[in-house]
């Protein structure tokens, strides 16, 4: 399952990632401003262009996958989505 976190809503798919062992993440717009520290063991990416234009590129742990618009969109296209934008 592909859970997709932006902004504070995304705090609220935490419990739900959490349980899900094969939970892949993905932060789009303030979803890169989330807390992961709960999600070590998850596969996440970040939009590269919301990473930057947050100036999180240096916040933002280097084993969070930066991923471009049209790697994302093969992720949403490749996984069942549930959105917590």
């Amino acid at each position: 399952m592909l859970y997709i976190l932006g902004s504070d809503t995304g705090k609220e798919g935490i419990e739900f990632i959490l349980q899900d062992d094969d939970a892949k993440v993905m932060l789009i717009q303030d979803g890169v401003y989330l807390d992961l520290n709960l999600l070590v063991k998850k596969e996440i990416f970040a939009i590269k262009n919301d990473v930057e234009k947050r100036g999180m590129d240096n916040i933002i742990p280097s084993w969070v996958k930066r991923i471009s618009y049209q790697e994302a969109l093969s992720l949403i296209i490749e996984n069942p989505v549930i959105s917590f934008i």
